[in-house]
């Protein structure tokens, strides 16, 4: 997997990245979606030339990574490696070197995009979320994934 986890030969799984595991990386469930476009465009102006933010809460990447391991019943760990050693790994999967340098800078500012998202400029979740609507976890996204694939169940 290009940006998650990977089996190593012992079997275990390692979440390798240019940043820190106590970085804590927003992310949203893909069909959580659908409410945030529909409720942004009835906000019509409002959020006009905003950009909007969808994620339930940011958990560290160590949380995300045991939460995950856990729920699977598996081992794995994060690692933090250099940008280079990252642009190496992805470059052992044959993706063209754009690519790799892209994904890489990517991640690489993943630890300053809480504090951007988090800016007055962008739209918050809570701005726009309906009441009653529950946005999903990310042990909801785990419990729900069909990880047969990655793991080789």
């Amino acid at each position: 997997m290009v940006l998650g986890p990977y089996k190593a030969p012992d079997g275990s799984f390692v979440l390798s990245m240019p940043y820190p595991g106590y970085t804590r990386v927003p992310c949203s469930d893909a069909e959580d979606t659908g409410m945030a476009i529909g409720e942004v465009l009835r906000e019509g102006k409002r959020f006009f030339g905003r950009q909007v933010v969808l994620f339930e809460e940011p958990i560290t990447e160590e949380e995300r990574l045991k939460i995950w391991a856990d729920e699977l019943g598996i081992k794995a760990r994060f690692e933090q490696v250099s940008p280079e050693q990252h642009a190496k790994r992805l470059s052992s999967y044959g993706l063209p070197a754009d690519v790799v340098i892209a994904s890489t800078e990517l991640v690489e500012a993943s630890p300053y995009k809480e504090s951007m998202l988090m800016s007055g400029r962008h739209v918050q979740t809570e701005e726009y979320l309906p009441d009653g609507y529950k946005l999903a976890t990310w042990v909801d996204y785990v419990r729900k994934e069909d990880w047969s694939s990655l793991i080789g169940a």
